[in-house]
């Protein structure tokens, strides 16, 4: 509409006004009323707050979630403070949700951009309420989202039990057992891989075992064959084995390892690997100790051979059965003179 003459006809230059606002107010109340019907049919709770934290906007599935005595066209203009005192009612922990919100208020009064917390209600659901700075058109607001994830939370919490029941049971095994990732980073190691619990504490807060060996001085080789027993493992269908020797002050560790990758575990294209590892050092010792035992048998025994081949008496030694398991140089003579009339003549 072209605006009139104001100095020529001021009584139309009011109506030619008050008829632009009529048209802003219905433009806007329509705007709202789209913007009301929109956000009544989201799955989220929304909550606009302006400057002075009053409700700017707040939508019915706010009104459900804490089941508010009144209903969301009337709640703006309302402080946030109104809306906080009956949210809280409907909380599981009142006091947990004071702090809350004396932290949000903190986090509201310093400007902060974004903040996510979780609320459990006494129905047993569970809230995720973030919090985002936005602008609007007279200044800073703020933007409540709430969001139903109880049955996430559920799925997080069954999925954390059954972690913590293989767990359990992984750390009473005889052997060592640890799982890594694709980069070679620990996330699990049981007590028998790393018995030391600031050590294995280390150890799962994102790093390999060339770091472990680096901070607490075990050979850089140990950590370098792993890494190239792990990188043959990621492209083999079947485990990969190895004997590895851990220096220890007492003697050497020795342990038959494997890796085996674990193609149903870890992040999509990503997979895990399950390492393990038997301590068979006491076995190999007792087997190094046989074959000193027999090394020293042998040399005692040649040694007695020797001696006995320097006697100027014919000697032998027979069994139970009557075969003839020794006989020295002199003897072993004897008899080739016998065999032999003309090395007798």
């Amino acid at each position: 509409m072209p605006s009139p003459n104001l100095a020529s006809d001021p009584a139309a230059r009011l109506a030619w006004l008050e008829a632009e606002l009529r048209q802003a107010r219905a433009e806007a109340a329509a705007a709202r009323r789209q913007l009301g019907a929109l956000t009544t049919h989201l799955r989220e709770g929304l909550v606009l707050l302006d400057a002075e934290q009053r409700i700017v906007l707040l939508n019915e599935q706010v009104c459900t979630y804490f089941g508010l005595p009144r209903p969301a066209s009337q709640w703006e203009g309302q402080p946030i403070a109104v809306l906080f005192h009956l949210t809280r009612q409907q909380l599981a922990d009142p006091t947990a949700y004071d702090d809350n919100i004396t932290h949000l208020r903190n986090r509201l009064a310093a400007g902060d951009t974004a903040d996510t917390s979780y609320l459990q209600l006494l129905t047993g659901r569970v809230l995720e309420r973030e919090i985002m700075r936005v602008r609007l058109d007279d200044g800073p607001g703020w933007l409540f989202t709430y969001r139903d994830v109880t049955d996430r939370c559920r799925a997080e919490r069954q999925r954390d039990e059954q972690r913590n029941f293989y767990e359990t049971v992984l750390d009473e095994l005889p052997v060592e057992v640890v799982v890594l990732d694709q980069d070679f980073r620990y996330v699990y190691a049981n007590p028998q891989a790393v018995p030391d619990p600031e050590q294995r504490a280390w150890l799962l807060s994102g790093h390999t075992v060339l770091e472990f060996c680096q901070r607490y001085g075990f050979p850089l080789a140990l950590a370098e064959h792993r890494r190239r027993m792990f990188a043959k493992a990621q492209v083999s269908p079947e485990p990969v084995f190895w004997d590895d020797r851990t220096p220890q002050p007492g003697g050497d560790l020795v342990h038959q390892r494997q890796f085996k990758l674990l193609s149903g575990a870890g992040q999509p294209g990503r997979p895990y690997m399950l390492g393990s590892g038997l301590d068979v050092t006491a076995r190999v010792r007792a087997e190094e100790q046989s074959q000193r035992s027999d090394a020293a048998r042998r040399e005692q025994q040649q040694f007695t051979e020797q001696v006995l081949d320097t006697l100027p008496n014919a000697l032998f030694v027979r069994d139970e059965t009557g075969q003839l398991t020794f006989s020295n140089f002199r003897m072993a003579e004897l008899a080739t003179r016998l065999r032999d009339p003309a090395a007798q003549a």
